[in-house]
């Protein structure tokens, strides 16, 4: 929710999981803040509604924050708003550190908050062997662990290869033990995977869900036991609205 106040515009925060809607609040989030001309705007991201900032929610508000001051605007959060158990969480993995604040990241389940402003192959790969799966939080070989940190790198180099970013891209992940689930998000600001297909001269006229299926075909291993549309639905779920804004 975006609100104007006499010292600028107050983004409330919602509760973000992984929920689908949840993801639907990102975009929200985003669309609202492209309504604000960014030089010169002073944003407060205030969490008085928030009752939960899962992993994905924390690397988006990174990235959303520094998109802000990369294009002239200043950011201020109101971490007295935030509720005691989110505001541990933002201790142990390093976004309140990342931010100004005083307090260093700790050990727990949190996979460390991080921005990557280039494509460092050795520091991604030393992240994700470490951070994400060398926690022993799940019981998996030293050569698989190779094999899906390689592929997850891959992630990295197609949004600094493509995307466009000026700001990088941003990671963060938790882990749940409850629930018996690991999870990293990876997110970039840049164009959407839908424009960069199109500025293929064969796929001009391809719409967003078309070009996001065209993706993932070049993407999926023949293989794969997923389709492309089963990959397709996924990346629109999340990010058609923030690609249609930007085509």
């Amino acid at each position: 929710m975006l609100f104007q106040s006499s010292t600028g515009p107050i983004l409330y925060i919602e509760t973000l999981s992984d929920q689908p809607r949840h993801f639907d609040k990102l975009v929200g989030l985003w669309q609202s803040l492209h309504q604000l001309p960014l030089a010169n705007t002073n944003l407060t991201l205030n969490f008085n509604y928030c009752e939960f900032l899962g992993h994905n929610g924390v690397a988006f508000l990174g990235g959303l924050a520094q998109l802000v001051k990369q294009q002239g605007g200043a950011v201020r959060f109101e971490w007295d708003s935030l509720r005691g158990k989110i505001y541990a969480s933002l201790k142990q993995n390093g976004f309140l550190y990342a931010f100004g604040e005083n307090q260093r990241p700790q050990d727990g389940n949190a996979i460390p908050y991080r921005q990557d402003c280039q494509f460092d192959h050795r520091a991604i790969i030393d992240y994700l062997q470490y951070y994400w799966l060398g926690k022993g939080w799940i019981n998996i070989t030293d050569r698989l662990q190779q094999a899906i940190t390689g592929q997850a790198s891959e992630l990295y180099l197609n949004a600094f290869d493509h995307s466009q970013s000026a700001i990088g891209v941003f990671s963060c992940g938790q882990h749940y033990p409850k629930a018996g689930v690991l999870q990293l998000s990876v997110v970039d600001f840049g164009i959407g995977i839908a424009s960069s297909v199109r500025a293929l001269p064969q796929n001009q006229s391809l719409s967003t869900v078309d070009a996001l299926e065209w993706a993932c075909r070049q993407a999926i291993p023949r293989n794969s036991k997923a389709s492309a549309e089963d990959w397709a639905f996924i990346y629109s779920r999340v990010l058609s609205a923030a690609t249609a804004a930007a085509s």
